[in-house]
């Protein structure tokens, strides 16, 4: 009756005295459930994250991450959400929860449209927390791939994929070069292929057991990176010499990682 008058306080009294009384840990799920529903919709995040992540009920407490981490992003609270994702957290976090985390907010960020996309920002901020350098180049490169696959290649679109590599360059360069590459995203109508460096290295498919060919993933170098940033920005630079030849498929014919690439126009 209180929650559907929207008494939330009133729920949350009910809920803590129904804790502090219990003889068992018969309810303590359901009741930690009622709490934190009742502090999501009074935006006490912090209370609520607690009352989530001392939920014994596993299900329950995977569910409630997910809705935490989304009404984090829908009220722009990324701050907390760095927070909790963090061993320095407010809560003392635990590698499987930073694990579901950056799965909740990967899913959403491979999902959603690729504009705008404030879930790859935070990944980067995310992975760099963490110390993850490659992590955070290979999110960045992610972004800009997907630009260049999803849009139509106007210039504006060109300019934030040039930015994405742009990012994901500089962090591979503030490293040691022996690691200095990233495993390429495999994302949807985009089959996965090594390298040439990285095809000679390998046996053939058909010496392959099932279970080899499963783990074959494309590795990208740094310079394979910079080769298309280049490709990008030989785009940018055509589009503004020649606004009307602005569509991506009159500009470049086809362009594959490890392969050779071909521009139909120069640049002055």
């Amino acid at each position: 009756m209180f929650e559907v008058l929207n008494h939330h306080e009133c729920v949350v009294r009910l809920a803590v005295r129904g804790i502090a009384n219990m003889p068992d840990n018969h309810d303590l799920a359901t009741l930690k459930s009622v709490l934190f529903n009742q502090y999501l919709h009074l935006r006490l995040f912090r209370n609520a994250y607690e009352a989530m992540s001392t939920n014994p009920d596993p299900l329950q407490q995977d569910s409630h991450l997910r809705q935490l981490v989304l009404r984090l992003f829908d009220q722009e609270r990324l701050d907390l959400l760095l927070e909790f994702s963090t061993q320095d957290g407010f809560v003392q976090g635990i590698q499987e929860m930073q694990d579901k985390v950056e799965s909740i907010v990967r899913y959403r960020a491979q999902t959603m449209s690729v504009r705008s996309n404030v879930y790859y920002q935070f990944l980067l901020v995310f992975y760099l927390e963490q110390g993850n350098v490659r992590k955070a180049a290979s999110v960045m490169y992610e972004q800009g791939l997907r630009l260049g696959l999803e849009t139509s290649g106007d210039l504006e679109s060109l300019q934030a994929q040039c930015n994405c590599y742009v990012a994901c360059i500089s962090l591979l360069r503030a490293g040691q070069p022996k690691y200095a590459w990233i495993v390429k995203p495999i994302l949807e109508n985009d089959t996965p292929s090594l390298s040439l460096e990285q095809r000679a290295e390998q046996p053939s498919e058909e010496a392959m057991s099932p279970e080899l060919k499963s783990q074959v993933v494309d590795v990208l170098e740094l310079k394979e990176i910079e080769r298309e940033y280049e490709l990008v920005k030989a785009h940018i630079q055509l589009i503004r010499c020649n606004p009307q030849r602005s569509r991506k498929g009159e500009l470049v014919k086809r362009y594959k990682v490890g392969d050779a690439e071909k521009v139909d126009g120069s640049v002055q």
